[in-house]
């Protein structure tokens, strides 16, 4: 691979969806209809897996690309295991109302492969209203047997820990970690590359909307031992997250620099602000790409060094896959 892919972003509606990424990112707001709640920036989940918007792949599905060369995209990382689909997944969120309380299931592993992909994630919140939150975990001095009371007298939401948040904050959420996404919040998501959710209880919904719960499999999975991780502030050069699934750097910038990838595999580079000049760089390649804020690209394994020229003030996020 020798060029930097580029992307098609899905729109999803969702009962919570505010009216925030248009006003956030004008460039990207002919993609988002009324309603919408989560933009697919990169995916290769079933049904949603993003299309390739340029060169040898355009139109096929991130997935069908990978299927045919695998090997370019993730390299080293294309052996760590037998799973075929292309290992994270980016995407916008925005909420108007709190999100389910949920959890999601953790990876499994059968003689030092993983076999099986859960779904930690982690957010980068990106504008949040006065008093916003993210719930995690309990609060403080509570256990499983106080929340499997509070679901079973319809009030899980005043068991969870809430965590006041900003613009700026990073919080990673590993997967088994019950949570829920509270309202007023426009975020970039970064998460393993599955779609799996166990919805353990809802908010009320305008019109008096019912989603389906999974109570069984959401408490099997869910983690009340581990508490929430610590919340990062997302500053030039600041590696917000490396460990377990993925790595994630944050960049603020407004002057030429160079970056060498100290990762193995491919980096997907996401503009948030202003416009960057982006030359990515492996052994005796050269490949240019431009990005206008909320711009993702996927860089493939072959490009190790990368230089950015930035127009005015810029942010980007620079995200991989891990071995392990």
């Amino acid at each position: 691979m020798t060029y930097a892919l580029r992307f098609h972003r899905l729109a999803v509606p969702k009962p919570w969806a505010g009216s925030t990424l248009a006003k956030l990112f004008p460039n990207g707001a002919s993609d988002w209809p009324a309603g919408t709640g989560e933009s697919i920036e990169v995916a290769d989940l079933p049904g949603e897996s993003t299309r390739i918007a340029n060169g040898k792949w355009r139109d096929l599905t991130l997935g069908q690309a990978i299927a045919q060369d695998r090997l370019s995209f993730l390299g080293q990382l294309a052996g760590a295991d037998d799973l075929p689909d292309f290992p994270l997944a980016i995407k916008l969120l925005d909420t108007r109302q709190p999100l389910s309380i949920q959890d999601h299931p953790r990876d499994e592993f059968h003689k030092g492969r993983r076999i099986h992909r859960g779904k930690s994630e982690g957010w980068l919140v990106l504008k949040a209203e006065p008093g916003a939150v993210i719930y995690q975990g309990l609060k403080p001095g509570l256990q499983r047997a106080d929340f499997e009371d509070a679901l079973r007298n319809n009030r899980a939401d005043q068991s969870m820990n809430a965590r006041p948040v900003a613009a700026g904050d990073w919080l990673y959420n590993p997967a088994g970690m019950v949570h829920a996404l509270g309202a007023g919040l426009t975020l970039l998501e970064i998460q393993q590359n599955t779609g799996v959710t166990w919805r353990l209880w809802d908010f009320p919904r305008p019109g008096g909307l019912r989603r389906d719960l999974h109570l069984k499999e959401g408490l099997a999975a869910a983690d009340f031992e581990t508490a929430p991780p610590q919340i990062f502030k997302a500053a030039d050069g600041t590696l917000l997250h490396d460990a377990g699934p993925f790595g994630v750097k944050s960049l603020r910038f407004s002057q030429p620099r160079q970056l060498a990838r100290s990762w193995a595999g491919f980096t997907l580079v996401t503009c948030l602000q202003g416009r960057c000049e982006v030359t990515l760089r492996g052994s005796d390649r050269l490949e240019p790409a431009c990005l206008d804020a909320p711009d993702t690209i996927l860089a493939p394994a072959a490009f190790t060094d990368f230089e950015f020229y930035p127009q005015g003030e810029c942010r980007l996020i620079l995200s991989w896959a891990r071995a392990s």
